[in-house]
């Protein structure tokens, strides 16, 4: 896990869905954004 607490194998899928659906910016909104996990975290697709 890195500086969210996301598992790394969450952070592949999100990464070959993004890739998959051409999404060039995936940004991280909530408690994951500001390293704590104490709420659930946004994820906005461009």
């Amino acid at each position: 896990m890195g500086e969210t607490g996301i598992r790394q194998q969450v952070i592949e899928e999100i990464q070959a869905l993004a890739q998959k659906y051409n999404v060039s910016k995936v940004i991280l909104f909530g408690s994951r954004a500001r390293g704590i996990s104490e709420e659930p975290a946004i994820l906005i697709w461009q």
